[in-house]
């Protein structure tokens, strides 16, 4: 299995994840430009080991679980769909999702900060949803408000659990 990570900003990613040694980091110097710029940059780093899907997960969901993202993949190899993704509770499609290689394409055309949300909701993309199975799995990170929730939410279980 190829595994590379594309981030955004210009922080030194292996400072930071020296226990991730078999990762492959890839530096994306466009990201301020949207979050199409990091896909595009992650694909074209994991082309190189011709995969037959990638997995789109993102670093402002921090207590997304190891064991969903083990859901993800066995929902996506059963069922011969086109991508597999996440399903919060009001079943909207979301990240963390793995997209089969019928999807690079639509991928690499992906503008400015449009990540790849509009693909899960094409009904011509034939995928498969996975439920979260907490919300908290869902927080997304995104100011100082949602931080302070995520820590204090994490000061008080030391760790989300994964059932």
């Amino acid at each position: 299995m190829h595994k590379s990570v594309s981030y955004m900003g210009d922080i030194d990613a292996e400072l930071l994840l020296p226990q991730y040694a078999s990762v492959r980091i890839i530096r994306c110097p466009d990201a301020h430009l949207g979050m199409s710029h990091s896909i595009r940059s992650g694909l074209a780093a994991a082309a190189e080991g011709q995969p037959d899907a990638v997995l789109i997960a993102l670093a402002d969901q921090p207590f997304i679980p190891h064991r969903h993202i083990e859901m993800l993949i066995e929902a996506f190899n059963d069922s011969g769909a086109h991508f597999a993704a996440t399903a919060n509770r009001e079943g909207i499609a979301m990240p963390p999702a793995i997209f089969g290689r019928r999807l690079f394409p639509a991928l690499e055309r992906l503008e400015g900060d449009a990540g790849a949300r509009k693909l899960l909701s094409d009904a011509s993309n034939a995928g498969v949803f996975v439920p979260a199975l907490k919300d908290e799995w869902l927080m997304d990170i995104d100011d100082p408000d949602s931080f302070k929730l995520a820590a204090d939410l994490y000061s008080k279980s030391m760790q989300i659990p994964d059932s």
